[in-house]
């Protein structure tokens, strides 16, 4: 495969990388359909071939199949291991941060802690809806909406790039991977409603790739159990389905099982250990067990707990060791008609085994997709008389686990709206949170100012800045990234 970089520099020097650069010709290019029971291809220049994972399908196809296409590796001296592992060596002990500047269609990738600018990627206009999901192996996933592809991105080690490219049919709305981090699933809904969604199945070794059609309104996705199963969670009509990966990778839509579950649900997680799926709807947190196609009696966790009432989440993250579920809900009113200075947000707790939950005040204003890690979770708190990000304890060691227990004070941003019917969702001043999965350090963009602040978390203070060439408008995406780091969340967000 004859593939060109733009430029690259020495090691741990700036790399710029554009995506239309990497012009590869079709002459000697890797055969998108092996058939020897899942081994895929050469992994890009450099690289050997898979061992067949858990997990491992053959391919079941060929390009020539209705919505097949073979993938393309495009590490450059990457070695793909077993279990579809890829991205080469990590460099030392220091993490990632990775900036999503949606509107500037620009991804940078800088150091942590010392912020040093170590690749700006072009060309990326990175599908926030779906999101960032980091693998074991130091790989993060991430979806572009403007070219329609899953990529794969190195950020770990001397030299960051992209590793992988996967063509979608539909933009991406939703991404997940298996436990064994061997396949990706990626929804996309249908450009007209009632239209069939696509579903496109990656193998991660190599980015051989299928996809499938299954009717769907807004097409949440995870995948688990054992044998692997596609879980589909529908909105139009409310409900779970669960699919066989195996007839997925071949081209068979067989449903093997559904469960109807509360109104307009949007935000889930899985907990494999648990064999427990949570998704968000408007009834509470609905909870069902899960083993293959299995799909257990739906049980409800209400949001009005603790003497707090009104809000519901859209949103969910597992814990890093997989035991709770962390989201926030927002009272905006009862007809949701309160200023948004006067909405108030609180974090909302879920103990996965006793199925069990708990609200903490964060305060008033916005709240949106919070951050977490083995040690803290920061919620980020976006007001017109100032904004704030507090910290919650999340390391169940600690005297004050799962209390707020620090609150720092923002820069405040420079197109904050004002006003009684000021709007915050469509302002260019807007906050995003990132973590380290440590907790040793957490960002926050200045969304409109082109700044990204970390905050050393020892301290709990604004320890450093990172200014951006492109404004981030709207906040962009923050996803930080450290070598040896366990991924349990197996959803993007």
């Amino acid at each position: 495969m004859k593939c060109n970089r733009v430029a690259t520099a020495s090691a741990l020097g700036l790399v710029l990388v554009s995506l239309a650069a990497f012009g590869c010709d079709s002459d000697d290019s890797v055969d998108p359909s092996p058939t020897d029971g899942g081994q895929g291809g050469s992994g890009g220049r450099g690289g050997s071939a898979p061992t067949a994972g858990k997990n491992a399908f053959p391919s079941g196809g060929s390009t020539a199949d209705a919505g097949a296409a073979g993938g393309e590796p495009i590490a450059d001296g990457g070695e793909v291991g077993a279990g579809g592992a890829a991205g080469g060596a990590p460099g030392a002990e220091e993490g990632r941060l990775v900036i999503a500047d949606t509107n500037a269609a620009t991804l940078y990738i800088y150091s942590v802690p010392a912020l040093e600018q170590l690749a700006i990627i072009d060309d990326v206009k990175f599908a926030d809806h779906a999101g960032f999901l980091p693998l074991n192996d130091g790989r993060v996933l991430l979806t572009d909406s403007a070219t329609n592809e899953l990529i794969s991105l190195r950020v770990l080690g001397d030299e960051p790039g992209v590793t992988g490219r996967a063509g979608l049919t539909y933009p991406a709305i939703h991404l997940a991977v298996d436990p064994a981090h061997e396949y990706a699933a990626i929804s996309g809904a249908g450009p007209a409603a009632g239209e069939p969604g696509a579903f496109t199945l990656v193998r991660l070794g190599d980015f051989y790739h299928r996809s499938v059609s299954i009717p769907t309104g807004e097409p949440g996705l995870l995948l688990g159990g054992s044998p692997l199963h596609l879980y589909h969670r529908n909105d139009d009509p409310a409900q779970v389905e669960a699919y066989l990966f195996e007839d997925l990778w071949k081209g068979t839509v067989s449903l093997k099982g559904s469960v109807a579950i509360g109104a307009a649900p949007h935000g889930e997680a899985l907990a494999h250990a648990d064999g427990k799926m949570f998704v968000a709807a408007d009834d509470g947190i609905n909870v069902i067990p899960t083993d293959g196609a299995e799909l257990g009696e739906v049980t409800q966790i209400p949001y009005d707990l603790d003497g707090k009432t009104g809000g519901r989440a859209f949103y969910a993250r597992l814990s890093s060791d997989a035991k709770y579920l962390y989201s926030y809900l927002r009272d905006s009113g009862p007809n949701y008609d309160w200023a948004w200075k006067d909405w108030v947000s609180d974090a909302y707790v879920v103990d996965i085994q006793n199925e069990t939950a708990k609200r903490i005040e964060v305060g008033k204003g916005l709240v949106y997709r919070l951050a977490d890690s083995e040690k803290y979770a920061v919620f980020v708190q976006y007001h017109p008389d100032g904004d704030f990000a507090h910290f919650m304890d999340t390391d169940p060691e600690s005297d004050t686990f799962q209390e707020i227990v620090a609150k720092v004070p923002l820069e405040k941003m420079s197109k904050t709206p004002t006003g009684p019917d000021a709007d915050p969702w469509s302002s260019e001043a807007f906050r995003m949170a990132g973590m380290v999965p440590s907790g040793r350090y957490a960002f926050v963009s200045h969304g409109g100012d082109g700044k990204v602040s970390m905050i050393d978390t020892a301290r709990m203070e604004v320890a450093g800045e990172i200014e951006l060439p492109t404004p981030l408008n709207y906040g962009g995406y923050l996803l930080g990234v450290e070598p040896g780091a366990v991924v349990r969340d197996t959803v993007a967000r």
